[in-house]
């Protein structure tokens, strides 16, 4: 089955570098044009199923994506950002005056991190196999899940079966779009990664100040 991955447009807090985590911020207009274009470029890919992480953020993209589908979004809680605790409304600045250590370890060793009242890469692991093996033996053949950075990165990893300290080696732009084809519930091949030409030609990757 192919399992298409896209993340959630740009919000203001994406906009401003902040870590959002499991705020439940909005899409900025930028982040809705990339919504909206978004659904555009998916438009030809007749989906058995559309999933959405609960957060605004990325149920009103996948809502976007799935008009004049006749399809409901099926909200899941396994696509979910990661959890980052006392960093979130933060910016990487305030992070590293008040986190310096762990700050530092996140951009380097990301996958040995637990974030200070949050959750770690492994956590979202977990999350990410159970969401996998769902829809793994749903019988579908095409499906659509609109989550978050850190979510798809880890899906990535776990599919090319490389390690979480790999994490950051993926880009995963706000608007874009991967696909991955499943071979069991826990593993399969990388199909495309973050596809944005549907986001114009002005679009840049911003630096990952925050999630």
């Amino acid at each position: 089955m192919r399992l298409f991955l896209a993340r959630h447009g740009t919000t203001v807090w994406n906009e401003l570098g902040l870590y959002q985590g499991r705020k439940d911020t909005e899409l900025s207009p930028v982040g809705l044009s990339q919504a909206r274009a978004l659904g555009e470029a998916l438009r030809p890919i007749p989906f058995d199923a559309i999933y959405s992480s609960p957060l605004r953020r990325a149920l009103d993209t996948a809502l976007l994506v799935a008009e004049g589908r006749g399809m409901e979004v099926s909200v899941d809680e396994d696509l979910s950002e990661i959890d980052h605790g006392e960093w979130e409304g933060k910016s990487r600045d305030e992070v590293r005056a008040l986190f310096p250590h762990e700050l530092e370890d996140w951009l380097r060793a990301p996958h040995l991190v637990r974030m200070p009242g949050g959750e770690s890469l492994e956590d979202v692991k977990r999350r990410v196999l159970s969401f996998m093996g769902r829809i793994y033996g749903s019988g579908f053949e095409q499906v659509l899940a609109v989550s978050h950075d850190a979510v798809i990165k880890v899906m990535l990893c776990t599919v090319c079966d490389a390690p979480l300290s790999s994490f950051w080696r993926f880009q995963v732009a706000n608007g874009a779009f991967s696909v991955i084809e499943l071979s069991s519930p826990t593993s399969g091949r990388l199909v495309l990664l973050n596809e944005s030409c549907h986001l114009g030609a002005g679009f840049s990757f911003p630096e990952q100040r925050g999630l």
